[in-house]
């Protein structure tokens, strides 16, 4: 399930979802991040183009 933070799409999943992503993830050898929106961050990173687009 995909949740909308002002306009920009996270996946919504549970915290045990995303350790077994996680850990997929290292064992394959690939890369990502995690992160935890609200409005706050999503509005700084639309201000400050040093920050990563969510």
């Amino acid at each position: 399930m995909r949740k909308d933070v002002l306009g920009t799409e996270f996946d919504d999943i549970t915290l045990s979802d995303a350790v077994d992503k996680s850990l997929q993830l290292i064992a394959s050898g690939g890369r990502g991040y995690t992160v935890t929106p609200n409005p706050e961050i999503v509005m700084a990173c639309r201000k400050n183009p040093a920050l990563p687009t969510p």
